[in-house]
């Protein structure tokens, strides 16, 4: 029965009634970023990106009219996870 003795499933809550230590960890959690029932928190990581560029270059002068000179070049880009920040966001959430 609810609070007022007629309505069926609804539950009465009375904040003095709550333990105060699970009070306290159900405010660790993060807010909702949606209203749905399922799927209603996104998380969001920062990202850093790491380049690296190998290449290399040869220039030869064999004699003064000829000259030979050639370049390679090749390039990745890797999207990590930043692990500073998410050290940084546990520090916090522990202190």
């Amino acid at each position: 029965m609810g609070c007022d003795g007629l309505t069926l499933n609804q539950i009465c809550m009375n904040t003095a009634d709550l333990d105060p230590v699970a009070m306290n960890y159900q405010a660790l959690y993060p807010t909702l970023t949606t209203d749905t029932l399922t799927n209603n928190y996104s998380v969001t990581w920062p990202r850093e990106s790491l380049q690296t560029i190998n290449a290399f270059k040869i220039d030869h002068n064999i004699s003064n009219k000829f000259k030979i000179s050639g370049f390679y070049r090749t390039t990745a880009r890797i999207l990590t996870r930043s692990r500073m920040a998410l050290k940084s966001r546990f520090l916090q959430d522990g202190q």
